[in-house]
């Protein structure tokens, strides 16, 4: 995945053109960006799951029960 434009990168920065550099250096900015979203909002979104999960459980369960299932049982 990350193999082509590693050797695009560089291949940009041996050659003399600058515009080629900008380029990689803008998607790697890019990347680096959507990937630290990514472990952000994949963390909030888990325990934003879970809590919502055990709320809507804890009416059927009881609340001590369904803590236990969460965050022990699983």
């Amino acid at each position: 995945m990350l193999l082509y434009p590693l050797y695009a990168s560089v291949q940009a920065m041996e050659s003399p053109s600058k515009l080629d550099d900008e380029q990689w250096l803008a998607y790697w900015i890019l990347y680096s960006f959507i990937t630290l979203m990514e472990m952000v909002l994949e963390s909030l979104i888990y325990w934003y799951v879970r809590f919502r999960l055990m709320i809507s459980s804890s009416h059927d369960l009881g609340l001590i029960s369904s803590l236990f299932y969460f965050f022990i049982a699983t």
